[in-house]
């Protein structure tokens, strides 16, 4: 617990264990969450998207997109707690009362502008669900200083504790029911969000309590804005590159396409979300301490596993992609399969990003990634603009060729800053191409073969299924013709597995 925060908290200042393996065992807990999570929010949004059906999740869609951005809005201080050396209660306190202050304006001008918001996007109904879910950005607000504490103390058992009940409350409990016996309408969505992100704060504060008095000014206020400012920029960045081509889509376009866009980016978004929320996390909160050199090494470490193991997914979802959304979500979502194709582009892009960004942000070049990120934005803003001259298709591609080149400079700095790992970065990068464009010709060859030979949606995909797992199968146990950084990661993670099946087996006898 952390009621023992005096003057300096302990934080991360006072640690007996070496940091990566701190790290790992973060990262195993945080899998584990993850894995719950995950079987959970794939199951709910599949059978709530049967009942629904596309129309009832654009509106939910629409709702998701004012609101995300409002979050991160609301963040002016906390992130900045968790890599501080010396963390002053002052700090703590300073945090939560603008963490709530922003917040709540933020929610009230949400609130405020949902009406034109709606009209804007030509579709009323959006303007309750609009006003309603602005209340997320209160409850949030209320467990975001004691999430900050949580990921300072690299406590990810309990942030993942945290995270399942609340989801579970949402929507097993909340929603699944009110969607079966009251109506299959956006409600059961609204309700569920608004669950889960209450319960979720309210965990937070029990776990990692902390002084709710207010201080509206601290010595080291003017650091902590100014970390939160560059945190709201790439962050901002961060949301219009993931959401404003949704936002071009739903006022361009039928709610119900809106609904077939947003599912079908949420359905390959999702496991890649639930992963990333414990590494970025993880990698950010401990390789603040890391030296350069090391750093480089775990970029090229995990820069090679999301390669093949992520990349691998996605060359999956992106050559099956027919059977995926008929077996899911059933024939009335076929018009969602082009999308699930150019999303799963995207998302890959996306993955190799995603692990550079808190390696830079806790190496102190955070203003490099905000720079990449508004750019990138602005230039997703402007394409996504003509492309729906054309079509939501033209948009969704001209989204993954944007990701491709954010993911391109990013890696290019990653090069820069870390140059003493640079070569086996581009080993880690050209045999995992080569893996990827092979494996992708599997697929789709064996795809086309199973659909002349007559085979049903539900059967391509068990045997589409089943090739997946014999070729991830065959590159782990082949790890080494993936190149060295690969190898050595594979080595250790199994290293790793041996030794606790070992522990188990002795704690057992």
């Amino acid at each position: 617990m952390f009621s023992s925060c005096t003057r300096q908290c302990d934080g991360a200042a006072q640690n007996d264990q070496p940091m990566l393996s701190k790290a790992l065992h973060a990262a195993a807990w945080g899998y584990l969450g993850t894995a719950l999570k995950l079987v959970m929010q794939l199951g709910v949004q599949v059978l709530l998207a049967r009942m629904l059906g596309p129309a009832e999740y654009g509106l939910f869609a629409i709702g998701v997109i004012v609101v995300s951005f409002a979050l991160f809005v609301g963040d002016v201080s906390s992130t900045a707690l968790v890599p501080r050396e010396k963390l002053l209660i002052e700090d703590i306190r300073f945090a939560f009362t603008w963490q709530i202050i922003v917040s709540s304006a933020v929610a009230l001008i949400v609130a405020l502008l949902a009406a034109p918001i709606a009209g804007y996007i030509n579709n009323d109904h959006a303007e309750w669900v609009i006003r309603t879910l602005a209340l997320v950005c209160i409850f949030n607000a209320v467990g975001g200083v004691s999430l900050a504490l949580l990921r300072r103390k690299v406590d990810f058992k309990r942030m993942q504790i945290a995270q399942v009940v609340g989801y579970f409350v949402g929507y097993v409990l909340l929603a699944l029911p009110y969607a079966l016996f009251v109506a299959p309408t956006v409600m059961a969505l609204v309700i569920a969000w608004l669950a889960q992100s209450l319960v979720t704060s309210i965990i937070y504060f029990i776990i990692a309590p902390h002084s709710l008095r207010p201080l509206f000014m601290c010595a080291n206020a003017s650091e902590l804005i100014r970390f939160g400012f560059h945190s709201a920029v790439a962050n901002f960045s961060g949301w219009a590159m993931t959401n404003i081509d949704r936002v071009i889509v739903a006022r361009a376009f039928p709610v119900a396409q809106v609904g077939m866009y947003s599912t079908a980016a949420n359905l390959l978004s999702t496991p890649l979300s639930q992963v990333y929320a414990t590494l970025q996390q993880v990698t950010f909160s401990s390789s603040s301490g890391l030296t350069n050199n090391h750093a480089g090494k775990v970029l090229t470490s995990l820069i090679s596993l999301v390669i093949v193991f992520v990349g691998l997914g996605y060359t999956f979802s992106l050559t099956a992609a027919e059977p995926i959304v008929l077996v899911l979500y059933g024939a009335k979502w076929h018009e969602a399969v082009p999308f699930v194709e150019a999303l799963s582009v995207t998302m890959f892009f996306y993955a190799i990003a995603g692990v550079i960004s808190p390696l830079l942000w806790a190496q102190g070049a955070i203003h490099r990634d905000a720079r990449i990120q508004a750019i990138m934005a602005t230039l997703i803003a402007a394409g996504s603009i003509v492309m729906a001259w054309w079509s939501v298709l033209a948009v969704a591609w001209w989204v993954a060729a944007v990701f491709g080149m954010r993911a391109l400079f990013l890696l290019s700095v990653g090069a820069k800053l870390f140059a003493d790992t640079r070569s086996i970065l581009l080993e880690s990068l050209y045999r995992g191409a080569a893996f990827l464009f092979a494996a992708g010709l599997v697929f789709r060859g064996s795809d086309w073969i199973l659909r002349d030979m007559n085979f049903s949606a539900a059967g391509r995909f068990a045997v589409l299924m089943l090739m997946f797992v014999l070729l991830l199968s065959g590159v782990v146990k082949s790890h080494r013709m993936m190149g060295k950084a690969f190898s050595e990661s594979i080595e250790l993670l199994l290293g790793k597995l041996h030794r606790a099946f070992r522990k188990l087996s002795g704690q057992q006898e």
